[in-house]
């Protein structure tokens, strides 16, 4: 057995899913492993004319390649639901091809409303759909795991004790602005959902026996609990951590692949060096013409940020995240800047970052350009083996 991690270099939105749709193809791989995350994800793949926005389901299932959804991924069922529908149109059923482990995560309308509660005083950057809720109560003894999904006594008496915690937990947040949310907790029917919830129970089981696996990725490891940019990071993992304590579970051996773009995005609040003002002209040109209608403005997160290359930060995510290969996407976009060092308030120079990161000192640097082609900066200095380029329905990718 042998397995290909993918791994976002950035804060997200590096272009994972096409990534994970062309490497399952020429590999031939037999089974997509999504190893972190939870519904938030958004991996948009095109395949034959055909467009997927990918969230539960591992982004090769356009190919009839079957996923597992390992236990430090977070599901949703409700969610999962209508993502599946959406295959009817091809004629696809992908709960055939998934396979859930039993102790995933799940995540209800209570942690959304808590989520989104939180988030209107807090303004994290939180895609505001329950993810780091649901892993902090389970660090509280509150949990509910697919397992529990077609148990409707356990079921229903573990959602009735998640609703009196918050009831109690979130009073403090309690105002004109939070109200309607308050409200649909109190008013919420535990035993309609739970039912619900049992009819939407997916086949649930170990990792399925595989020849070549992609492990597909979730986020970027500049947001990971550990060593991201606090508070602005999410509630889980995002480097390749549980992607390899699987593979050394199964004693199989890998490879990492590194994914990003020839420049910087990011969603939420939080450092952003190279955002300057200039990006609203950066995101001009390139939203006329690429597939980012996806990466729009929301409520919870604000807009969606560009930014030129920043070597600083890309040095640091591979200083947490090693990668064996990068895969550049977005290569048609060839900005002519790139950031090579940060001018620190007192004047001093860092052309480097080490573990732990100061927030407050990201937040205050000057980044300093290099007049220089960002993609042949990249290709020249780090291990690209994959290169993809080209607007998303007619996306390219070639060897490096």
């Amino acid at each position: 057995m042998y397995a290909i991690i993918t791994v976002g270099l950035g804060f997200g939105d590096e272009g994972k899913g096409s990534c994970v749709d062309y490497l399952a193809e020429v590999n031939r791989a037999d089974l997509v492993i999504r190893y972190n995350g939870g519904h938030q994800a958004a991996h948009n793949v095109v395949r034959n004319g055909v467009h997927h926005c990918f969230s539960q389901f591992g982004s090769a299932t356009l190919q009839g390649i079957p996923t597992y959804l390992d236990r430090n991924v977070i599901i949703e069922p409700i969610a999962m639901l209508k993502e599946a529908n959406h295959f009817k149109e091809f004629g696809i059923n992908p709960y055939d091809l998934l396979t859930v482990n039993p102790d995933c995560l799940v995540t209800t309308k209570f942690h959304k409303l808590a989520n989104i509660i939180k988030e209107t005083y807090n303004k994290h950057g939180s895609c505001g759909v329950g993810i780091g809720e649901t892993r902090r109560l389970e660090n509280n003894g509150l949990a509910i795991y697919s397992k529990d999904l077609d148990n409707y006594p356990s079921l229903y008496n573990k959602l009735y004790e998640i609703k009196d915690y918050y009831l109690e937990d979130l009073n403090k947040f309690k105002s004109e602005d939070t109200l309607g949310h308050f409200q649909n907790i109190e008013n919420f029917d535990i035993d309609e959902y739970a039912c619900i919830y049992k009819t939407l129970k997916p086949k649930t089981g170990e990792c399925p026996k595989f020849k070549l696996a992609i492990f597909e990725g979730a986020q970027g490891v500049l947001l990971d609990q550990d060593f991201g940019f606090f508070p602005h990071v999410t509630y889980s993992h995002t480097t390749d951590k549980h992607a390899v304590e699987l593979c050394n579970d199964l004693d199989v051996e890998y490879e990492i692949m590194g994914i990003t773009r020839t420049y910087h995005t990011r969603h939420g609040n939080g450092p952003f060096p190279t955002n300057t003002t200039l990006w609203k002209s950066i995101y001009k040109h390139i939203h006329s013409f690429t597939f980012d209608d996806h990466n729009k403005s929301n409520k919870y997160q604000g807009d969606f940020k560009f930014g030129y290359f920043d070597d600083v930060l890309f040095q640091y995510a591979i200083s947490i995240n090693p990668v064996d290969h990068i895969f550049l996407t977005h290569s048609e976009y060839k900005l002519d800047k790139v950031c090579k060092q940060y001018r620190l308030s007192d004047g001093s120079m860092l052309d480097s970052l080490e573990f732990p990161v100061s927030t407050e000192m990201l937040n205050s640097v000057t980044p300093i350009y290099e007049e220089i082609d960002s993609f042949d900066y990249i290709k020249k200095k780090y291990y690209v083996k994959y290169i993809s380029f080209g607007k998303e329905s007619g996306r390219k990718i070639r060897v490096g």
